[in-house]
């Protein structure tokens, strides 16, 4: 059987990022399908050496390790959620500020004078007078992450961080006399961020970190969807590309130098393990690390390395070795893009070639600039194409200007790249000044051409489409019908019918896209999240928004709510911001926002702390009535009041209110008003409206909008609570509306 190995290692991968999506009772039912295969493989002779029996049981023993780790990892560690319990551990990697807090990785060494190893997320008001991986001790209280949304959920799983711990009392810090080789490597890693913030100020020097060690808290929230909606965002996330671009410019340096080929090999394998650490061992940059190692030493040992074996063989590793990582979307985009990439590119790559040599081989001035550009596009196509189905399942949407976007970013990533590499390591003195003053003045500007051409790629109408509305839920089938009726009859007559199969999936992809353009321009979408107490609501149409935040308790988790919520609306441009009523939940909420995702304008009741603190007040629209139009066709009409909160909504596809306090003044509401198509409430529903005229109600406000629902429903409306639900999308289309639980 040719390459057994990558077999294996491509069926544990798959199966364990399968399980991490069904979870616990499909791996169940999986692992026992495949024993009983492997056993019928078994009993059949011209089957036992067959792939179908190797598959059986590679899928049966990823089963079995992905209920391992939950059985004796993952339900331990939750048992936890919700305990105040004494911990001795030791940090674990650099110190994260933001939202006004501190957010430290550390391991734990104890819990409750007990002898266990945990990976936390500790946040603390203020940081600690402590070095890295110093030790540190005292009382915390436990809480899941993501406990309350699935996707977050799988990404905490996939990296092997369950719960959060924060404490109310001071953590005593214990140096280390003696410190570790991860503690070097943390002080270079430091010392590089450091260089790079002192020459390259801004968020120009925050991409410039990012590109670097995948360091992203510099990036705004908008950058960083403008990334993602570009399809660049892999630039910013450290990977086989990073690693590949610093192989070879050591690769060069070694050849200028005439060393020997096994020398400059060992040298390689020595830098490849300095920089996978320095990335933070992230799954991404371990894969391709591992990869270029075994290709390293293939050259050490005068072997010739297989890159499909090697791909699967690192997968395996990192599989055995933590199986929720299977689950991370950064390792699944990385596994695809580099099949892709091995399977695809010298197929696209070679027809174009060979004309362009023909045409114009005799002329190397005008086919080097071809071969460059065209290489660069067959390697944009071969990593692309297989990541779509990813992106559009994980993130919604896909990307249409990833090729172009990855032709004009590429080559000014990897330039920005090297020279932060270079401006971090010079020494922070007036000789380090001097040299890294030329690098770093043409990095900042490297790294400002990439965030300006991202943003206007970004800004373009047809840049990112939905992958879940039913026209390109529709256009998918059929290709996916056509790609099979292609293989099926080149199978049958040996016919490729390439260019008619992706000429009629382009075709039908422009229809589709047109199609789904002109519905959601007569479609309003609703998003809605229940969070502490408080309610986050965004109101889309056509890629516009408005966003609505009252309530709130702890500042953190409503902004991580509503970051949460802003990424599912997907949304391109917000017309508004606005505060019923100033909790600091919300006002902090909406500072943050202010600054990243960058409203057109913030109404709120009026400019109270620490809002007024945090933006400038002409940015502050203080009115506590306003009426106007937002969105594509809406027209907003806003109150907010001591005695009463309310906004109203009308567009061509629905109305919608929107009922902010509990105990509410309803006495002026308009008579239109009280037969909206939605109306939302916090808390306890206002006295004073017959709720059963509603299309549909929805409570917001944990236990007590739980009961509200039950009351609404038994007394004739037709009723939700978001307690229950989750986050919740609702779409109004010509008055229709259609319901949709996000979670």
């Amino acid at each position: 059987m040719p390459r057994p190995l990558a077999l294996i290692g491509f069926t544990v991968f798959f199966s364990l990022a399968i399980f991490m999506q069904l979870g616990w009772y499909a791996a169940c039912a999986a692992v026992g399908l495949a024993l009983l295969m492997f056993m019928l493989c078994c009993a059949v002779k011209r089957l036992r050496s067959s792939v179908y029996c190797i598959s059986a049981l590679s899928a049966a023993a990823a089963g079995l390790l992905f209920l391992g780790c939950m059985q004796f990892s993952y339900y331990p560690a939750m048992d936890l959620a919700g305990s105040t319990l004494p911990i001795r551990a030791q940090l674990a990697d650099l110190p994260v500020y933001q939202y006004g807090k501190v957010y430290y990785t550390v391991k734990t060494q104890e819990i409750n004078g007990e002898k266990q190893e945990l990976k936390l997320r500790l946040v603390l008001v203020n940081p600690l007078d402590a070095d890295l991986t110093d030790d540190i001790s005292g009382t915390v209280t436990f809480y899941a992450l993501g406990a309350h949304e699935a996707g977050s959920l799988k990404i905490y799983q996939s990296g092997n961080t369950y719960l959060g711990a924060y404490s109310m009392t001071e953590m005593q810090v214990t140096p280390k006399a003696q410190k570790s080789a991860w503690h070097r490597v943390l002080q270079l890693r430091a010392h590089i961020l450091q260089g790079i913030d002192a020459r390259v100020p801004g968020e120009a020097g925050g991409l410039v970190k990012a590109l670097l060690l995948g360091e992203r808290s510099g990036l705004s929230d908008k950058t960083r969807q403008v990334f993602s909606d570009t399809g660049v965002a892999h630039i910013v996330s450290v990977s086989g590309l990073h690693l590949a671009v610093w192989a070879l410019f050591l690769f060069r340096i070694c050849e200028a130098l005439r060393l020997n080929r096994r020398v400059s090999a060992l040298l390689s394998c020595g830098f490849i393990l300095l920089f996978m650490a320095l990335a933070g061992f992230n799954y991404a940059v371990v894969r391709s690390g591992l990869m270029m190692l075994m290709l390293m030493l293939g050259h050490v040992f005068a072997r010739e390395a297989d890159t499909l074996t090697n791909l699967s063989l690192a997968l395996l590793v990192l599989c055995v070795q933590f199986p929720f990582s299977a689950g991370n979307t950064g390792l699944q985009l990385s596994a695809a893009a580099t099949l892709g990439l091995i399977l695809l590119q010298q197929k696209i790559e070679r027809p174009v070639l060979e004309r362009a040599q023909s045409c114009f081989g005799k002329h190397k001035w005008l086919y080097r600039p071809v071969k460059y550009l065209w290489s660069l596009t067959a390697a944009t196509l071969a990593a692309t194409l297989p990541t779509l189905p990813l992106i559009a399942l994980t993130f919604g949407r896909i990307p249409l200007l990833a090729v172009p976007a990855n032709i004009a970013l590429l080559g000014a990533s990897s330039l920005c790249m090297l020279l932060g590499g270079f401006v971090g390591l010079l020494p922070l003195s007036a000789a380090g000044n001097a040299l890294a003053s030329p690098l770093s003045a043409l990095g900042a500007l490297l790294s400002r051409y990439i965030l300006r051409a991202a943003e206007w790629l970004g800004g373009l109408r047809w840049a990112t489409v939905p992958a879940d509305t039913p026209a390109m839920l529709l256009w998918l089938t059929a290709a996916l019908a056509l790609i099979g009726l292609a293989l099926l009859l080149y199978r049958k007559s040996g016919k490729a019918l390439t260019r008619l199969t992706a000429l009629l999936c382009s075709g039908l992809f422009c229809i589709a896209a047109a199609a789904d353009g002109f519905i959601s321009a007569k479609t309003l979408e609703l998003y809605l999240a229940n969070s502490e107490n408080g309610i986050i609501l965004c109101l889309k149409q056509y890629q516009r928004g408005l966003l609505f935040l009252s309530g709130g308790e702890d500042s953190f988790f409503f902004l991580t709510d509503a970051l949460r919520l802003l990424n599912r609306a997907q949304l391109q441009t917000l017309d508004a911001l606005l505060l019923p009523r100033n909790t600091r939940a919300a006002n902090e909420t909406a500072a943050h926002l202010a600054a990243s995702v960058r409203p057109a304008q913030v109404l709120a009741q009026r400019a109270a702390a620490p809002l007024d603190m945090l933006l400038p007040p002409e940015s502050i629209l203080v009115q506590s009535r306003r009426n106007f139009t937002a969105l594509r066709d809406a027209s907003v009409s806003f109150v907010g009041e001591e005695t009463r909160g309310y906004a109203y909504i009308q567009s061509e596809a629905g109305t919608v209110l929107l009922l902010f306090y509990p105990g509410s003044d309803t006495a002026q509401i308009p008579e239109a008003w009280r037969s909206a198509d939605i109306a939302v409430c916090r808390g306890t529903p206002p006295e004073g409206l017959d709720y059963s005229r509603f299309g549909l109600v929805v409570c917001v406000g944990g236990e007590k909008g739980r009961i509200e629902r039950q009351i609404l429903t038994a007394s004739g409306a037709r009723a939700v609570s978001a307690a229950e639900t989750g986050t919740l999308q609702l779409t109004l289309r010509g008055g229709k509306l259609a319901a949709r639980v996000l979670n």
